[in-house]
């Protein structure tokens, strides 16, 4: 009785270390066909061109003059992104808050985004 029990527990440690091997190998190979060896690299920051440095952004005072020269010389805080946007928080000639979007690489004015 006692060999019968020894003999079920010894098959059934087998046939889940045989579950488990065949998982982990299928599980691998599912691993590597989504990761690839080698990664494309895809820019999706739409700043960027090329010429400029890669990840290299201009100071915060080089931006500061960038929006003087279009006329808003009132703001609120430091640049920061703001869903996908960069810019800063602008009071415009009716002082009235919005977003001016410059761009991180240049400081060149982009636009105005109303809040």
């Amino acid at each position: 009785m006692e060999k019968t029990m020894n003999l079920k527990k010894l098959l059934l440690a087998v046939s889940a270390a045989a579950v488990l091997s065949a998982t982990g190998a299928t599980v691998a190979q599912a691993a590597d066909w989504h990761h690839p060896a080698h990664p494309v690299v895809v820019r999706h920051d739409r700043y960027w061109r090329p010429g400029f440095r890669d990840g290299v952004y201009i100071g915060r005072d080089r931006i500061f003059d960038g929006l003087r020269a279009h006329g808003y010389v009132r703001w609120v805080g430091d640049p920061y992104w703001y869903n996908g946007y960069y810019g800063v928080r602008c009071y415009d000639r009716f002082g009235h808050i919005v977003f001016c979007e410059v761009n991180p690489y240049s400081g060149l004015f982009v636009g105005v985004i109303h809040l």
